[in-house]
């Protein structure tokens, strides 16, 4: 495994790679306030409902990379306990 930082002051932890479009801005390291200030309530519901972003990282939290699959790391951020994952949260 690979351990790197995170460079953003917030990073989205995603359950999964299948984004849709309205969360490119989220993807583009340039905030998180042009992604939320374009979604819509029920965008903010199917979040939640749909369980797509698992936690949040902050800048400078270690993220233990796993594997890396197009373009996508998978593996933990590991300042965050998880019983189930002893190296962090995993997403």
């Amino acid at each position: 495994m690979q351990s790197t930082r995170i460079i953003a002051a917030v990073a989205n932890v995603w359950r999964q790679p299948n984004n849709t479009s309205i969360d490119t801005p989220a993807l583009a390291n340039v905030g998180l306030q042009p992604w939320l200030a374009q979604l819509s309530d029920e965008d903010t519901v199917a979040l939640e409902r749909d369980n797509r972003i698992v936690t949040q990282a902050l800048f400078n939290d270690v993220f233990l990379v796993e594997q890396f699959v197009n373009g996508w790391a998978y593996g933990y951020v590991v300042n965050q306990a998880d019983s189930r994952h002893p190296q962090g949260y995993p997403g």
